[in-house]
Order: C-alpha cells, then sequence, then structure tokens
C-alpha cells in the first residue's frame, strides 16, 4: 500500500475517533446538567418558603415599629 494513502487513511479514522469521543462527551454532559437543572426544580419550594417566611417578617417588622 502507498505510504501516502495509508497516512490518509490514518488521517480519517483518526478524525472518526475525535469525532465520535465529541459526540460521547457532548451527550455527558447533556445528561449532567439535565441531572443538575432537575435538582434546582426540586429545590424551588425551599426557596420560596424561605422568601416567604423573610416577607412575613419583613411585614411584622414594619408593622409593629412604627
Amino acid at each position: 500500500m502507498d505510504p501516502r494513502r495509508r497516512g490518509a487513511i490514518a488521517h480519517a479514522a483518526g478524525a472518526l475517533a475525535l469525532a465520535g469521543k465529541l459526540v460521547l462527551l457532548a451527550a455527558a454532559l447533556a445528561a449532567i446538567e439535565t441531572a443538575v437543572a432537575k435538582l434546582r426544580l426540586f429545590r424551588v419550594p425551599e426557596l420560596l418558603a424561605g422568601s416567604f417566611a423573610l416577607a412575613v417578617l419583613s411585614v411584622a417588622s414594619v408593622v409593629l415599629l412604627k
């Protein structure tokens, strides 16, 4: 086999391997980002409850200190 042809095949195989790795990394990143977003979504009620409690304390302090 011609050395130039062998080099071209090696470059093509390397490019395919790189593309495959990028696809796998992109899929892993998408899965991780989705999981993190779901975890944040589950924390929303806790954050809302804390915000509501602080708002009630603020209104109560304004009413009591007048």
